[in-house]
């Protein structure tokens, strides 16, 4: 297993270690949909009225042509305003190494609290073990495709926002987001899309050179010059997106319940297996390229942004490439993650200072400088921020990253991103078995 280079504690998994375990042994676990829709069943379809009772109980997916306002219950009230936050310790419950520890420490000492970091591997283990309440914390790290299951299913409390006057900081598109509009429930915490890494040593390529080297620059992962050398995401969405993008391109809908579609996505996977000996990994692109494990791989754009951590040298950190293909017109996903408070938390006064405190400009991008993964604020200017970096933190764009982050400023999300980007929303349980099913299919393979 492969560690973050700045972490002191050396700690075993990491964000990206978020695989689907069942899918890497080939046993299929519930998936999350199945896990909340049992949930909101047991609750009695949502487990009370809703405050607007035209709204439906179940959950409610909004996409970007539809933005949804979610649900909000009587019996699950927002905290009232000015009250006195907790005693602590505020418990926070992640991925882990998706945080800088300092940054906990730093709120820690502004609030004179104890912090404790509890962690799941992936999203289904964690919402099992919310269910059943086996763990007890004040802040959740959902993506955006679980919150409206979450909501559904009184797993979440609607936000107070006189604690939160920090989302100021952040783009207006993630102020009031498609899939929880008000942002009712969660506040943003990073920002990603899903492209292509390399390195040049052993993928001859620069980004500019893809889009005329291939009719679409997905191909380039089905390009046998590269066998051996190319690995894919071991994530069933990611995985079936680019089986689809490859040769739907811009017309590509990742969240399709067309059974035509996700079997054509799944042969196309099926190929890599049969011509390019692909692998499918969590850290083949932060780490596998890096070191040289890896030519190419699908890479998230924080992954590959972190890579420079993970090669010996500065030299060697020249070599790493990205490209987010939908800038060229072929399509391509992006994504953000979020923050929110369980409806169980024991600190929830405590909780939303440290949502605030995470927005903070100078907060926010110190952890960026560590877990790699950028953060919607405002104050960012993709043209300019591994030059001057941020006031107090220069040291981490200009003396660290210049010279070594050069080649790898594609990595920037920028606001016109999300424009044009796709977003994979939460799926039916009957259309998401689909898809877990056709990725367990390519896997066994």
């Amino acid at each position: 297993m492969v560690f973050h280079p700045r972490d002191p504690n050396h700690r075993r998994l990491t964000r990206r270690d978020f695989l689907r375990r069942s899918l890497a042994t080939g046993v299929a676990l519930p998936s999350t949909a199945a896990i909340l829709a049992a949930c909101a069943s047991e609750q009695g379809g949502g487990g009370g009225t809703a405050t607007d009772t035209g709204q439906p109980e179940g959950p409610l997916f909004g996409t970007p042509e539809n933005p949804v306002r979610l649900q909000t219950w009587e019996d699950v009230p927002p905290i009232a305003s000015d009250l006195e936050p907790e005693a602590g310790p505020l418990v926070i419950y992640n991925w882990e190494q998706y945080i800088w520890k300092k940054v906990l420490d730093d709120f820690s000492k502004k609030y004179d609290v104890e912090w404790r970091y509890e962690t799941f591997y992936n999203m289904e283990e964690a919402i099992q073990k919310i269910q059943t309440g086996q763990v007890e914390f004040d802040v959740f790290f959902p993506t955006i495709d679980v919150v409206p299951k979450l909501v559904a299913a009184k797993l979440l409390q609607p936000l107070n926002h006189d604690y939160i006057p920090n989302m100021k900081n952040v783009w207006p598109a993630l102020q009031d987001p498609f899939y929880d509009q008000g942002a009712q429930y969660t506040v943003p915490y990073t920002i990603y899309h899903t492209g292509i890494a390399w390195r040049t040593d052993l993928v001859p390529y620069e980004p500019e050179d893809l889009p005329t080297a291939y009719d679409n620059s997905w191909q380039i992962l089905w390009d046998t010059d590269f066998k051996g050398i190319t690995g894919v995401y071991d994530d069933y969405r990611e995985a079936l997106a680019l089986g689809m993008l490859v040769d739907l391109g811009e017309a590509t809908d990742v969240n399709t319940s067309d059974p035509a579609v996700i079997e054509a996505a799944k042969q196309r996977l099926l190929e890599l297996n049969d011509t390019m000996d692909v692998r499918y990994t969590i850290d083949g692109a932060y780490a596998g390229i890096p070191e040289g494990k890896f030519g190419l791989h699908q890479s998230w754009s924080g992954d590959i942004q972190a890579g420079p951590w993970y090669v010996g040298s500065k030299e060697e950190s020249a070599l790493l490439r990205y490209t987010w293909p939908a800038r060229d017109g072929f399509g391509g996903t992006i994504g953000n993650d979020t923050m929110a408070i369980p409806t169980s938390a024991k600190n929830p006064v405590l909780a939303h200072l440290f949502l605030n405190f995470m927005l903070d400009e100078f907060e926010g991008i110190k952890n960026w400088t560590w877990v790699g993964y950028q953060v919607p604020f405002n104050v960012v200017e993709p043209e300019t921020i591994f030059d001057e970096g941020y006031p107090g933190l220069e040291g981490w764009f200009s003396w660290e990253y210049r010279g070594r982050w050069d080649n790898l400023r594609s990595t920037i999300v920028t606001q016109e991103d999300f424009e044009i980007g796709k977003r994979a929303i939460g799926l039916p349980v009957q259309v998401d078995t689909l898809y877990q099913n056709a990725f367990a299919e390519v896997k066994a393979g």
